[in-house]
Parts: structure tokens; C-alpha cells; sequence
């Protein structure tokens, strides 16, 4: 069967690990479409491209009506469809879940490279607290106000902060599972640290395994012509043009990816969130050392404080 789409990358992970940046810079790729959170590209959602919206020329409804279309005949012709209307032989697919992917792959007709992105539990858990607990929950936007809540309600930010680690824990032995399930699959185990502080590197090693060769400025994705469904809105604000207002989920969040630094950089916000005292207390905590154990990670993503 000769089809227009020649591979797929597929990123399996948690929310906030990383992989709306990994996917918009492997979509800076010529040759790869960004699809993001590809999985609301269906019926059920019917997502369109994040940065663009109604304006997008790629996700019309005409255009997403025919990859619904081929939904029904097989997630091969969907994806087969998809390079067609964006005019590319790869995707990359960061719908994340395990489940997603073992009910998927299997039945595909075409190479796929599952990556299995993994973040820093310290910087997991700061990311989930503040994008889900402060700003969803508490609907808390500003520094002080995050402050504020670590100082006057700690035990009620640690309660949350030890569902994430079970949250995380779970999904690691769920993508374990998979892995064994899926055992003849191309897989790559990726760390969310080394992409950023080896961006071109980590990417190159990435796309080799569809035959691909590292494009320069492709870490630069700001610059690049991408139509991602969903994604994270972090990284959307390094890519919108032009540079319009955005909802900010707060000032904290809105300054990381406002400054002026490189599009892909470290995630340093636990820093800026918890004290030492904090911290401290966090790496004493036995499910957090045993995850950092079986992610291969230390305690401590930088050494700036005692580890117990």
C-alpha cells in the first residue's frame, strides 16, 4: 500500500513534561508536521490549530471533516490523510497516554518511534501544583498570592503534591507496561533535562530513526510555520504571531515564557516556588526517592540544597 505519510513519532508522557516544546521543535522538521495533542483532532473534540484558530489554512472544516472521514477506514489512512492536507511525509503524534498508543500502534501500517519523555519529579510536581492546583483549583495567578498558600496552607499544597507522585508513579508503570506489550516497537527514552540542555543532539538522535537529518534552526521553532492541535500554552507563547495578548495562567508562568532567553529552556520554577525548607521536605518523602530511583534521576535536579 503506498501512502503519503512515511512515519510517525509518537511522545508518550504527562502532562507538563515537555512535550508540546519536544513536538513544535521535531515539527520545525521540513519534513514533520507538528500534531500535538493529535488526539483531539477527531470527532469527539474537534480541536483546531492552537496558534492559529478560525484563520488556520491548515484546519479548515472541510480539512477536518476529511480526516474524520478516514477515522472510520483506519488510524493508518488517518494519519495518511493528515500529510496529505499538510503536504509532509512524518508526524509527530504528543497525545501522551499509554493507552492511546497501545490501542493505536499495533494496527499501523507505518514505521512509528514511540518516545518515552520523562521529567525531573521535582519539576514535575511543581509543574502540575501550579498549573492544575493553583491555577485550576484555586484559580491563583500571581507570585504573591502563590507565596501566600505555600505559607499559610502547606499541608493541604503537600496532600496534592503526594497524589502527583502517585500520579506520576502510576503512568511510569503503566508506559513500563506497554513497552513489554509493545516489545518489538522502535522505543527511545528521552529525559526532558538532556532535550533542553542538548537540544540539537537530542533531536538529531530522535529523527535519525526516520532517516531524517537535523535541520539548522530547527530549535528555533518560534520561527517555523507550525499548526499544532492543542498543546500546551506555555510554548505557544513563544510562536504566536503576532505577539497578541494571551491568557496567562499567571504572572509567574507568563514571565518564563515572555523573557527574552532561548525559546527552549529549563524549567526552573520549583525555584521560584519552594524554599529550601520546602524542598527539603519534598526529597524526604519515600514514594518521591523511590521515583527518582526508578526514573534514574538524584534527588535533586541541581544540588542547591541538602538532599535529606
Amino acid at each position: 500500500m503506498s501512502t503519503s505519510c512515511k512515519g510517525v513519532f509518537g511522545i508518550i508522557g504527562l502532562p507538563y513534561c515537555g512535550s508540546t516544546v519536544v513536538s513544535y521543535v521535531l515539527g520545525s522538521h521540513s519534513q514533520v508536521y507538528c500534531g500535538a495533542d493529535l488526539y483531539k483532532l477527531s470527532p469527539n473534540y474537534d480541536a483546531g490549530c492552537s496558534l492559529h484558530g478560525e484563520e488556520c489554512k491548515l484546519w479548515t472544516r472541510e480539512n477536518k471533516n476529511l480526516v474524520y472521514e478516514s477515522l472510520k477506514i483506519s488510524q493508518t489512512e488517518y494519519y495518511d490523510r493528515i500529510c496529505q492536507i499538510t503536504s509532509k511525509s512524518i508526524i509527530c503524534d504528543a497525545s501522551k497516554t499509554p493507552s492511546y498508543f497501545h490501542s493505536r500502534v499495533p494496527d499501523i501500517k507505518i514505521p512509528v518511534v514511540l518516545i518515552n519523555l520523562r521529567k525531573h519529579p521535582l519539576r514535575h510536581i511543581c509543574s502540575l501544583l501550579f498549573n492544575h492546583h493553583f491555577v485550576k483549583d484555586l484559580q491563583i495567578r500571581g507570585d504573591n498570592e502563590i507565596m501566600n498558600y505555600l505559607n499559610s496552607r502547606w499541608d493541604e499544597a503537600l496532600s496534592f503534591i503526594n497524589m502527583s507522585l502517585v500520579r506520576i508513579s502510576e503512568h511510569s508503570q503503566k508506559t513500563n507496561d506497554l513497552r513489554q506489550k509493545l516489545s518489538d516497537q522502535d522505543w527511545l527514552e528521552i529525559s526532558y533535562e538532556n532535550f533542553v540542555e542538548n537540544p540539537r543532539e537530542t533531536v538529531s538522535g530522535i529523527i535519525g530513526h526516520l532517516d531524517l537529518v537535523y535541520e539548522e534552526g530547527q530549535t528555533k521553532f518560534e520561527n517555523h510555520d507550525l499548526h499544532p492541535i492543542v498543546g500546551n500554552t506555555g510554548p505557544r507563547r513563544k510562536v504566536r504571531q503576532p505577539k497578541s495578548p494571551m491568557n496567562s495562567n499567571s504572572d509567574l508562568r507568563a514571565s518564563f515564557y515572555d523573557s527574552e532567553k532561548s525559546s527552549i529552556q529549563m524549567d526552573e520554577k520549583y525555584l521560584l516556588v519552594f524554599n529550601q525548607e520546602q524542598i527539603s521536605e519534598i526529597i524526604r518523602i519515600p514514594e518521591y526517592q523511590k521515583l527518582c530511583h526508578n526514573l534514574s534521576y538524584p534527588l535533586n535536579p541541581r544540588g542547591d540544597f541538602d538532599e535529606i
